[in-house]
């Protein structure tokens, strides 16, 4: 195996990142999004342990959230600045220490402001994870397997807290992220990739993304505020299209598998096709199962139209996320992947105002319209062009086979 010397200098355009730091950087965008992933667990438990309301608790996971937002905006201004594997450490420390120090708070506002902190980190450690695989050879393949971590982490993580809160009480998802937390410390060892382009300080203008790049990245802010609109009222679209609350609960769990499907193929298609294609696949997908969710139908359209948006939003995690790390050689845009995701993520609860009554139609229209035009987006964004180390321009396809 290797083992961590000094750190390394890593150009995007001259070299191939370390299997360490893919392995890493793997570890650290998982545990990272740990806190996002167990919240259906956590909040419950946050709420019994000490005695909030289910405004007081969503507040909490709102500021944390929040903190993810700053953390990862903070991170695409000044991360570059710094060498990766020290920061990684720094960062992986706090989030233990936060998920430890939650299980002995007694206070509402100390616990408050520990997952404010602990958000702060998981976006900085997000924000990381997402610019070292945007300098690999296969950013694609990459970015969909780290897709697929999450995915499973929840899926076992759902399957075994409820049993293990009989042993250890509220505290059951917090010991699960103090292990993943540490386990993403002593991956940090191992990021021994250096994001500063040809080891040189980027100046603050460098840090920030160019036009292709900011094009990218409102594609992705867009792209998930559509995805989160449909997702944040998924549960209640179902019930009325189904009429049923474990018809809606049981597809909402099996599609996780379905995501999983999504990730898995992106990472087989990744160097196999082109990546244009791909996108407009994706895309077209999730504009179908909208659709499918429009078309007034019962339990069949519902099943068939939430299973295409999870897959397609899967799917476009390999062509769509990778995509805006071509889009300058210093990752500059990619270093705002954590802030365009989370942004949009947030952005498409509140999409919520257009609902009338018991129609969810303006809603499933507002997301097809976001869609499309995050489609366009990225489409004007991949014709640019690209300098590469020399000054010679370059197609982004041709750069792929470089990178």
């Amino acid at each position: 195996m290797y083992s961590p010397g000094p750190v390394d200098t890593l150009d995007a355009t001259q070299q191939k990142t370390r299997q360490s730091a893919i392995i890493s950087a793997f570890v650290l965008g998982t545990a990272a999004a740990g806190g996002f992933t167990l919240l259906p667990v956590t909040l419950p438990a946050l709420a019994t342990a000490f005695d909030l309301s289910p405004g007081m608790v969503g507040l909490v996971s709102t500021l944390e959230l929040v903190g993810v937002t700053s953390g990862a905006l903070a991170a695409g201004l000044f991360s570059r600045r710094f060498p990766t594997r020290p920061l990684a450490i720094i960062v992986t420390t706090v989030l233990l220490i936060c998920a430890l120090a939650t299980m002995f708070v007694s206070g509402i506002a100390v616990l408050a402001g520990i997952r404010f902190v602990d958000g702060i980190m998981a976006g900085v450690a997000l924000s990381l994870a997402y610019s070292v695989l945007s300098t690999t050879k296969r950013p694609d393949r990459n970015f969909a397997i780290l897709a697929v971590f999450p995915l499973i982490y929840g899926a076992v993580g759902f399957a075994l807290i409820p049993a293990f809160e009989n042993t250890v009480g509220w505290h059951a998802s917090f010991v699960v992220l103090s292990v993943t937390d540490a386990i993403a410390l002593v991956a940090s060892f191992w990021l021994t990739a250096s994001l500063r382009a040809g080891g040189s300080r980027l100046s603050f203008v460098e840090s920030l993304p160019n036009l292709r790049g900011t094009l990218a990245l409102t594609s992705v802010v867009l792209y998930y505020a559509g995805a989160c609109a449909i997702y944040a009222y998924a549960f209640t679209i179902g019930i009325q299209m189904t009429g049923s609350e474990d018809v809606s609960g049981n597809t909402l769990s099996i599609s996780q598998l379905v995501g999983i499907a999504g990730c898995a193929l992106a990472a087989f298609i990744a160097g196999r096709f082109p990546r244009r294609p791909a996108i407009i696949f994706g895309f077209s997908v999730t504009i179908a199962g909208i659709l499918f969710l429009l078309s007034g139908g019962g339990t069949s359209s519902y099943i068939i139209g939430f299973f295409a948006i999870n897959f397609a939003w899967n799917f476009l995690a390999g062509s769509h996320i990778a995509a805006v790390g071509t889009m300058d050689k210093r990752g500059s845009a990619a270093a705002f992947l954590a802030v365009a995701i989370n942004g949009g993520a947030a952005l498409g609860p509140l999409l919520g105002f257009t609902i009338v009554g018991d129609s969810y139609a303006a809603l499933e229209w507002a997301a097809i319209l976001l869609t499309a035009v995050a489609l366009a987006f990225i489409l004007i964004a991949l014709r640019g062009k690209r300098e590469l180390a020399t000054g010679r321009p370059v197609l982004e396809e041709e750069v792929l086979e470089e990178v």
